[in-house]
């Protein structure tokens, strides 16, 4: 357990230094966007794996 709390400390201590870029290449937005671009093809498979 000690450990465990060590290194979450150290983490949060990492975390408090070095925040996320705004714009940081391949962040969030990218995701999002390639997300909803397979949302058609998600949906339609869950619908066929639902119907089986």
């Amino acid at each position: 357990m000690t450990d465990l709390i060590s290194g979450l400390t150290r983490l949060r201590q990492w975390a408090e230094h070095n925040p996320l870029p705004d714009d940081e290449p391949g962040g969030i937005d990218d995701l999002t966007e390639e997300m909803q671009h397979f949302s058609v093809h998600r949906a339609e498979a869950t619908h066929l794996l639902l119907e089986e």
